[in-house]
């Protein structure tokens, strides 16, 4: 399929139209569906027929089939139930927590003529009540179904059974400790659920006259009506040279070569 619209750059702000539609709406326009179909999306439901969305790791990969395991949704606990486990473990020996299985892999078709694949940045993640979660992506770079490989994360967009849409989530968040003249060094950020073993202290990618560096500024920001809080940013362009240590970036690699670094803004 033609991916003219991923070629293109993107607006700076946020606020800003996407040049490709799908990839900002994949996640807020499935906000239209009924909970349950949300929870059997992310879940990973059975059937094979009309349009969902599966978020999980790639297990295995071929030209023909992408198998996911999907990522099980996060339950939220109302403040309410909170309150009555905190006073009831007060008073009683808490019970042992329920471990579930796993929700079963999923085996989708890949189409040479359907399927899209992607890069792209997770840019925004909506808890639901029901323990879902929709994802806006952004800033989308064309791949290719060579590029699925076991261990990445993705969100699958299924029409029909064939995956219609493959968008690979890149992006680490990080500090750089060394900056060399063809490669930066950075130490990234603990994963929310705690730092994996096998997680290496320090990367350190390539980087070209192909890299595309950036400052994120923040242009507003504040509470919203609905009692949350709303931040816009904005991007400028920036030189490899600008890049020291001490900077927090996001890194956007491939293959130990980075695509994009983004130099965050003080919050």
């Amino acid at each position: 399929m033609p991916h003219d619209g991923l070629t293109k750059d993107f607006a700076m702000s946020y606020r800003a139209p996407l040049t490709w539609g799908l990839i900002l709406c994949v996640a807020m326009t499935t906000a239209a569906l009924s909970t349950s179909m949300l929870a059997a999306a992310n879940e990973g439901a059975d059937g094979q027929s009309g349009e969902r969305v599966v978020w999980g790791t790639i297990v295995t990969a071929t030209d023909d089939s992408l198998t996911v395991q999907p990522k099980p949704p996060t339950r939220r606990v109302s403040r309410r139930g909170a309150r009555r486990g905190a006073a009831t473990a007060a008073t009683t020996r808490p019970a042992a927590p329920k471990l579930e299985p796993p929700p079963a892999e999923q085996v989708i078709a890949i189409a040479k003529d359907q399927t899209e694949v992607a890069f792209a940045q997770v840019h925004r993640e909506l808890p639901m009540a029901d323990g879902t979660t929709l994802r806006a992506f952004i800033d989308p770079v064309p791949g290719t179904v060579g590029d699925l490989k076991p261990g990445l994360s993705v969100q699958v967009k299924v029409r029909d059974g064939v995956a219609a849409q493959v968008l690979i989530a890149w992006g680490e968040r990080g500090t750089i400790v060394g900056v060399g003249p063809d490669s930066i060094t950075y130490r990234p950020e603990p994963p929310p659920d705690g730092a994996k073993e096998d997680a290496p202290n320090e990367r350190t990618v390539t980087v070209s006259p192909d890299t595309r560096a950036r400052f994120e500024i923040i242009v507003a920001e504040g509470p919203t009506g609905g009692g949350g809080f709303s931040r816009t940013y904005e991007y400028k362009p920036a030189k490899l040279a600008d890049l020291k240590a001490g900077d927090a970036v996001i890194v956007c690699a491939k293959d130990g070569a980075a695509a994009k670094v983004t130099v965050l803004s003080a919050e």
